[in-house]
């Protein structure tokens, strides 16, 4: 079980941003991917290229209120895939959001490799704490930064 484990129950928290742009644009967003199945947690960047307005910087998720933990979106897989998959697979972020302090922030994203789609059009949403207002297209790739610790 681990990193090469392939898995169809991913779930995923956005974690944080910063970006934006005029006309052109480009930004970092931080997701944690986790499976039971592959008993794998950890962190990965998206990082993208595109088009749109706006701006942010901080754009971190809030907590679920009723649970204090993470605010997991579950994946619908298109197939089953591992982490080492998604490292430095291709992808695609849109996003939109406002806030000051505290705001309101919708993601929608998809990733792929030469074995095809993993996840497609995937929503991401919540309550964020940062400074900014953003939308925005972006075509890029998932990176691996960190292992972390399986979460309920």
């Amino acid at each position: 079980m681990g990193w090469n484990t392939r898995a169809s129950d991913w779930k995923v928290a956005g974690q944080a941003q910063v970006g934006g742009g005029h006309i052109a644009a480009a930004g970092i967003w931080w997701f944690t991917f986790q499976s039971e199945t592959a008993q794998w947690s950890g962190t990965f960047a998206f990082v993208g290229l595109g088009y749109g307005a706006g701006g942010s910087i901080g754009g971190a998720s809030l907590p679920n209120l009723s649970t204090g933990r993470l605010n997991w979106t579950q994946l619908e897989c298109l197939r089953p895939f591992s982490a080492a998959d998604l490292h430095s697979s291709a992808g695609t972020l849109y996003g939109g959001g406002a806030g000051l302090a505290w705001g309101y922030g919708v993601v929608i994203i998809s990733a792929d490799n030469l074995s095809g789609n993993m996840f497609d059009n995937q929503y991401c949403y919540g309550g964020t704490a940062g400074v900014g207002a953003s939308i925005l297209a972006t075509s890029g790739r998932w990176w691996h930064m960190s292992t972390g610790v399986m979460q309920r």
